[in-house]
């Protein structure tokens, strides 16, 4: 996969104590939702009761997934970089420089500055060699081998450097054609890179195309031309020993997820009737895609949970319930950072499992979850209507705000009740909380189209938040208040007003 790192959810993390006034009642999560009551409640889930399980921080980017642990990037500090071990959750501070990426397929660093590059290898801190380079020349790495274009512009030929006895040893791809352009490695596995690169000038139509390169003898085994339409931002690829895998772009059709199996070749098509980026992987006999960053999404899409495709048959399995971003992995192997329903939103690897059949195991939590929770809320537990002149503001801290929602206060004593639609803040880094005035009226005997002025008494809230994107189930959750107000002359129903008998 060809995908930097992307920031961990970082709502779900924030400090809620704010929107808990100290009048606030008691809420209580009901079935269907989060389990759990009082007027913070949340449904992240529990945290690993092993000490040393490795622990991703909210807002963090992931910066790469390697054998013994990952890279990421402090949400807070832009220069702090971090190598967790995944068998005891160490972490480690990785030497700052301006460009740091993981190189695929390993637990190598390529550390940057605009003269100089750097592999370091973070499972032993230790320091593979460095390179004099400008780094619009870097052309990508995989393993212990950086790729480096011949100009600026990214023109080959195309050099390899790798570790010697008395320094880095330089070789040349060979195989690629002599005005290949915009070179790039794009995946990596199994000892193997897969570059891209176009050919063609002005005078030329350009043509897109894809090489497997050998790392051991730096010679292309295998290239193929593929179709140039569609945003280079959009394209995306994915290498595994048995397969090739990369995106079409068709105007008015959509994507296609295309499949190539090496031995044969027998070429596959998966057309995804929609445009835009998607995360493409491949583990074993079946590929993998998603449409990152549907966490947030304000309409649902069958591209939003990460989807293992059977290549030798029609079976599809859900993985994830949404994905941030994705990895090339060391074996047969994939890492995302998403989430899911039950395990929470985290650090995945998706492998293979006995049966053949891909399967997703969280290596490190964030300790956010993904469905929409409660973190707070903001109902006073008594209210005289009279002295608040008829009004009661209400608020709710929603763990994401892409949501329908409706409120229902009813009276417990008289049963009326009324039901209002509740608009939902502009998502955002710091939202604010969801936000209700009600103006003490309820609906008359139950028809909407009537209204009363509400009693005193007691009574009680209660909140439907649909997740817009369909991930998770709806929210569900309750509380209760008590009206007061003065009653007045020939007032028998206790709501400020006279009665007619």
């Amino acid at each position: 996969m060809a995908y930097p790192g992307y920031t961990a959810h970082r709502r779900l993390g924030a400090v809620v104590a704010v929107v808990l006034m100290a009048t606030a009642g008691p809420a209580v999560l009901t079935a269907g939702a989060a389990t759990g009551t009082g007027s913070l409640s949340g449904a992240a889930p529990a945290a690993p009761a092993d000490a040393t399980a490795p622990v991703l921080t909210p807002g963090d980017k992931v910066l790469g997934l390697g054998r013994t642990g990952f890279l990421s990037q402090d949400a807070d500090d832009f220069a702090l970089r971090r190598w967790t071990r995944l068998a005891d959750g160490a972490a480690t501070t990785v030497p700052y420089k301006p460009r740091t990426y993981l190189s695929r397929d390993s637990d190598i660093a390529v550390l940057q500055n605009r003269a100089t590059t750097t592999l370091r290898d973070l499972a032993t801190g230790t320091d593979l060699f460095s390179l004099p380079l400008d780094w619009d020349r870097y052309a990508g790495a995989v393993g212990s081998h950086l790729f480096v274009r011949a100009d600026l512009p990214g023109h080959g030929p195309l050099d390899v450097y790798s570790p010697g006895t008395d320094g880095p040893v330089r070789r040349t791809v060979t195989g690629l054609p002599a005005d290949a352009s915009d070179l790039y490695v794009v995946a990596g596995a199994d000892g193997e890179a897969l570059v891209r690169y176009f050919t063609g000038d002005g005078t030329t139509a350009v043509a897109h195309h894809l090489a497997i390169v050998d790392l051991d003898s730096a010679t292309v085994t295998f290239s193929r031309r593929i179709p140039a339409e569609g945003s280079m931002e959009d394209f995306a690829y994915a290498l595994s020993s048995g397969h090739v895998a990369w995106t079409e772009y068709e105007s008015g059709a959509g994507t296609s997820v295309v499949v190539l199996d090496r031995s044969t070749p027998k070429v596959q098509r998966f057309p995804m009737h929609t445009s835009g980026r998607l995360l493409l992987g491949l583990a074993g006999d079946w590929v993998t895609y998603s449409r990152p960053g549907g966490l947030l999404a304000e309409e649902a899409s069958a591209l939003i949970p990460l989807t293992a495709r059977s290549l030798t048959g029609t079976p599809t399995r859900k993985l994830l319930d949404h994905t941030v971003s994705g990895f090339d992995t060391p074996g047969d192997a994939l890492g995302f950072v998403g989430g899911t329903v039950t395990g929470g939103e985290g650090l995945y690897r998706v492998a293979p499992g006995t049966d053949g059949v891909p399967v997703a195991t969280r290596l490190a939590a964030t300790g956010e979850p993904t469905q929409v929770t409660l973190l707070g809320q903001a109902v006073p537990t008594t209210v005289d209507l009279d002295l608040a002149g008829g009004k009661l503001p209400m608020s709710w801290e929603l763990s994401r705000t892409n949501v329908t929602m409706w409120v229902t206060l009813r009276n417990t004593r008289t049963g009326e009740s009324i039901t209002e639609y509740v608009a939902q803040p502009e998502q955002g880094e710091d939202p604010q909380p969801t936000r209700f005035d009600w103006h003490g009226t309820l609906n008359w005997q139950g028809n909407p189209g009537f209204w009363t002025s509400a009693s005193a008494g007691p009574y009680t809230w209660e909140i439907s938040a649909s997740p817009l994107n369909r991930v998770g189930p709806a929210l569900k959750a309750s509380g209760s208040f008590t009206v007061t107000r003065k009653t007045g002359p020939h007032d028998y129903d206790s709501d400020g007003s006279p009665d007619i008998l």
